[in-house]
């Protein structure tokens, strides 16, 4: 008698439990879906069409991490590009944790904005070959392209980061780039920071800006 009575309590806490863990699922796959909508919303604002010139006809090579896209006449720029990249993809990787694979990379030489970015949404990385040459960041760090790589490599690595099951890897399920831009929500000092970092200690010493 007394072991029915045992089971019975058992199994009426175990349904307590139960019902418990039942309910925190059903609240947060319901803040999920609240939550998704509007980062559906949101990220809909951020994947916008990129209006190319036509006629550049566009070339690619891949190393053993990045994919560089560019036009024909930028072959030279886009070989050098690549060189950077992997030699100073394992230093990016010490410093954010983060890692890539088949990242593309954009070079376009149809503007004279001389700027680089990396966006979570349709992940990537876009650089301007710059009109301008020489050392005109830092005389110690080298030309513009050895100074805007490295700092954008470590963003890409950075935002690539998902600590696996995470809140952002629990997004990454349904959205990989918007568990992605979790990385890129603290304060803009935090992840440029780290960047100029690279730049500074991983690159050449005292070549940040």
């Amino acid at each position: 008698m007394n072991w029915f009575f045992f089971f019975l309590l058992l199994s009426h806490h175990l349904h307590l439990v139960f019902a418990f863990f039942w309910d925190l699922f059903s609240f947060f796959l319901s803040f999920l879906a609240i939550d998704l909508s509007f980062a559906q919303t949101t990220v809909e604002n951020f994947y916008f069409p990129v209006h190319r010139p036509s006629g550049l006809d566009w070339q690619q090579i891949k190393t053993e991490h990045f994919r560089i896209i560019f036009p024909k006449t930028e072959d030279s720029l886009a070989f050098r590009s690549a060189t950077i990249l992997e030699n100073q993809y394992l230093k990016a990787v010490e410093l954010s944790g983060g890692r890539l694979n088949n990242f593309p990379v954009i070079i376009s030489n149809y503007n004279d904005l001389s700027n680089g970015f990396v966006t979570p949404n349709n992940f990537r990385s876009e650089f301007d070959a710059a009109p301008f040459k020489g050392k005109s960041i830092n005389p110690r760090s080298g030309d513009w392209l050895e100074a805007v790589l490295p700092h954008e490599l470590l963003h890409a690595t950075h935002g690539s980061l998902v600590v696996p099951y995470s809140i952002p890897w629990l997004y990454g399920i349904f959205s990989p780039d918007f568990a992605r831009s979790f990385n890129f929500f603290p304060q803009v000092g935090v992840h440029e920071g780290l960047a100029v970092l690279h730049e500074s200690e991983n690159v050449a010493d005292n070549g940040g800006r």
